[in-house]
């Protein structure tokens, strides 16, 4: 069943995907004035690692709800599908309360460049807070995946008794 959950996971991806073409068209454009005017995009490295947290952090939910991220099977493999079940139910907590430590410090790290207008150095001083406030954003919905894992896993355990 597709919830409005999963289709925010999913623009977030497509979000990310965006940043990815922002980033390939800022660095061309930055290396085509480079070398045909001698004159740069300003600050386009700083863009390009504010970019990639947009790239790196917004997917996450949404890879871990298909089930995506690397996993080894070389011992679980020969288990049960009860016993595989519990073991990721056991994961997907544990994925929880880290993820969750990590969403309230992100939450913290976002306020504090808010609050005092933290920027980076360099001819635009473009201001931090903006991509605090995406990692936030994509550590926020992989706690919150997370606990939907733990719930479905635990129902799912209970009705194979």
């Amino acid at each position: 069943m597709k919830n409005s959950f999963h289709y925010f996971e999913k623009s977030l991806v497509l979000v990310a995907g965006v940043a990815v073409m922002l980033m390939l068209a800022i660095t061309t454009l930055s290396v085509i004035g480079r070398y045909v005017i001698g004159a740069p995009i300003p600050d386009d490295v700083v863009m390009n690692e504010f970019l990639m947290v947009f790239v790196v952090f917004l997917p996450f939910a949404f890879v871990q709800a298909q089930r995506e991220h690397i996993m080894v099977t070389l011992f679980t493999d020969k288990l049960s599908d009860r016993t595989n079940l519990a073991l990721d139910a056991f994961g997907f907590l544990l994925g929880f309360v880290f993820f969750a430590i990590m969403t309230y410090s992100a939450f913290h790290y976002f306020l504090d460049a808010w609050i005092t207008g933290n920027y980076m150095e360099g001819p635009l001083a473009l201001p931090e807070w903006p991509v605090r406030f995406i990692f936030f954003v994509g550590i926020l919905m992989f706690t919150l995946r997370f606990a939907i894992d733990v719930v479905k896993a635990g129902l799912e355990l209970t009705n194979r008794k």
